[in-house]
């Protein structure tokens, strides 16, 4: 959630530092949605999100890029 913040202000990027801050927006948020781009699967941080949302019974959704975003729609 906060890797653009971390890069602009020189915060850090360690997941421990922003935890408490995400697990802050899944509390109030009504659901979470994880957008599937590469890596996803293996981040300390989207896991652990996920892993939040599921123990305060909040629904967690996955998007892929592809339903978003289709050939052409990017130019190289």
């Amino acid at each position: 959630m906060c890797h653009d913040q971390a890069m602009k202000y020189t915060l850090p990027t360690g997941y421990q530092f922003w935890k408490e801050r995400d697990r802050g927006f899944i509390d109030v948020a009504d659901a979470v949605i994880v957008l599937t781009l590469p890596g996803w699967d293996i981040s300390e941080g989207v896991t652990d999100e996920i892993a939040h949302a599921r123990e305060t019974g909040k629904p967690v959704f996955y998007v892929s890029p592809s339903e978003f975003i289709t050939p052409g729609m990017i130019e190289d």
